[in-house]
């Protein structure tokens, strides 16, 4: 696993958006939206790198200028 290294960010007081009545299902709730937020965001670089990989095998930026016409 990779550690990130700068600023804390102030997890505990974050607005988790909702209450549920313990400050502690609180704290617990903003860790696991904290984690899927986390799991998300590697999901979408996944989906940014296939893409990627994706368009350098189907990209062609040779151009035919004997295939088309400009004008009339």
């Amino acid at each position: 696993m990779q550690y990130l290294s700068g600023k804390a960010y102030p997890i505990f007081d974050a607005d988790l958006g909702f209450e549920m009545g313990d400050k502690r299902l609180n704290d617990a709730g903003k860790v696991l939206r904290l984690l899927y937020i986390q799991d998300l965001r590697k999901l979408q670089t996944s989906i940014n790198e296939c893409i990627v990989a994706t368009q350098t095998i189907t990209a062609n930026p040779k151009t035919d200028s004997r295939l088309g016409k400009v004008g009339r």
